[in-house]
This record gives structure tokens, C-alpha cells and sequence, in this order.
């Protein structure tokens, strides 16, 4: 509903639209859209160059930047109960940051780098946290008695 602020004087500014707030469900599905042209760019650039050496950081790009984060974002879009508590954000964020550091990592590891080791492991540990949270998320805060995800789940 818009909104108007009224000024000392009795004049009042042009109707303000809240902006609307992008819940964790559609973040997870855009950055994924992120992840999936990044690992497609990867995979199209080692076989141009026949140079697989990063097929590794290829895989763990699509399967957990891609296909994690917007399956999770899907099943947060239709289960709305489970969208908007410490769980969903901590699961965003743990592999937001988690992932990354696990992707750049295996590539230093790749490249014969041994401080890889020293961000992959902490990366991986952040990426299976965010899995745990969004399991004990969806566990926890749907089902039987949350009848009313179905009504408010919409793609907006």
C-alpha cells in the first residue's frame, strides 16, 4: 500500500511504494542462475582448451551453486513457513560463504597450491552446516500443521 509523509506544513509528499524485500528463496534462485552460468562457462572453456585439470571445481560449481541453491530456493518458495527464520538465513549465508571458499580451494589444490587444503576444509565444513540447517529447517517448520504453505507459496 503506498505511503505519504506529511511535512510540517500540511503539504504532502507523492505516495512512496515500499520496496519490496527478495525473501531467501528467490536469493537462492538467483544466485543460482549465477553459479549456473559460471560452471557452463567453465565447462565450455576446458573443452575448447581440452584441459580438465578443473573439472573438480566444475562439478561442485553446477551441482552445489546450481542445483543446490535452487532446489532449496524452490522449496522455500512453495514452503513459506520455513522462509523467513534464523535457519533459512543462516542456510543462505553459511553456503554463500562456505561455497566459494570451497570452490577456490580445489582449484589452488588443482594447481599444486597446499594452502588449498586450508580453505577447502573450512569451506566444505560451512557447506555441510547450511545442508544440516536446511534440513532441521524443513523438518521442523513444515508438514501436516502448516497448511496454510501451500496458500501463501507463490513465485512473486
Amino acid at each position: 500500500m503506498p505511503v505519504s509523509r506529511l511535512h510540517d506544513d500540511g503539504r504532502a509528499d507523492m505516495p512512496m511504494t515500499p520496496k519490496p524485500v527478495v525473501k531467501t528463496g528467490m536469493k537462492l534462485i538467483k544466485i543460482a542462475l549465477v553459479y549456473l552460468v559460471a560452471g557452463l562457462s567453465l565447462g565450455i572453456v576446458m573443452g575448447v582448451s581440452h584441459d580438465f585439470r578443473l573439472s573438480s571445481a566444475h562439478a561442485h560449481i553446477l551441482l552445489l551453486g546450481w542445483v543446490t541453491m535452487v532446489i532449496s530456493g524452490v522449496v522455500y518458495v512453495i514452503l513459506p513457513s520455513c522462509e523467513d527464520n534464523w535457519l533459512a538465513k543462516f542456510h543462505y549465508w553459511s553456503l554463500n560463504v562456505g561455497l566459494p571458499a570451497m570452490i577456490l580451494g580445489l582449484v589452488l589444490l588443482t594447481f599444486g597450491k597446499e594452502i588449498g587444503e586450508k580453505i577447502v576444509a573450512p569451506g566444505s565444513a560451512f557447506v555441510l552446516l547450511a545442508s544440516v540447517a536446511f534440513a532441521l529447517n524443513v523438518f521442523l517448520n513444515s508438514g501436516p500443521r502448516r497448511r496454510d504453505d501451500m496458500q501463501q507459496s507463490t513465485f512473486s
